[in-house]
């Protein structure tokens, strides 16, 4: 909770301070007693199952937009947050699942990931040169509702200002 507001704070993208989510009053965060050094990812992975204790946790995946979520075991029921469909959860789906004893810091701010991402699309070639169009050709209709007996339609024509149409 922030000293200054009392609103929530979240890690820095780096790792090392913790931001307020309102008032942007950074926290320094001291390095801890032990420095936690580099795992090797497959000697990790097979030893932390036999080591850590499992959650039994609920897989939610959302057949409106797609989105996935972790419930809390006892949970048969959940909205979206994106898309606020409401779901009874299969709890078939419910399997254990590790709790994260690390948090990874990223390598770049929010600024540079940006920039990395805008330098890759234009330099990767994805974007199209030549725009095209749209594909169907809609054609406007005026509909004269005093008719009551039968419909009478009045296409429109529009024109360019060479009167080419």
């Amino acid at each position: 909770m922030c000293p200054k507001c009392g609103g929530r704070m979240a890690f820095s993208p780096d790792g090392s301070s913790l931001v307020c989510d309102y008032c942007t009053r950074q926290h320094a965060l001291g390095l801890g007693a032990k420095n936690e050094t580099e795992k090797d990812f497959i000697v990790a992975m097979a030893t932390m199952k036999g080591h850590g204790k499992p959650l039994q946790e609920q897989a939610f995946h959302c057949n409106g937009c797609g989105a996935e979520f972790i419930l809390p075991p006892r949970q048969i029921s959940a909205n979206c947050a994106y898309c606020d469909s409401p779901h009874v959860v299969n709890l078939d789906n419910s399997k254990d699942l590790l709790a994260p004893d690390s948090i990874l810091p990223h390598a770049f701010d929010q600024k540079q990931a940006t920039r990395l991402l805008i330098n890759w699309v234009e330099g990767s070639g994805i974007t199209p040169e030549k725009r095209v169009g749209p594909a169907a050709r809609f054609v406007p209709a005026d509909v004269d509702p005093s008719t009551s007996a039968a419909r009478l339609i009045t296409p429109a024509r529009w024109c360019n200002t060479n009167r080419t149409c």
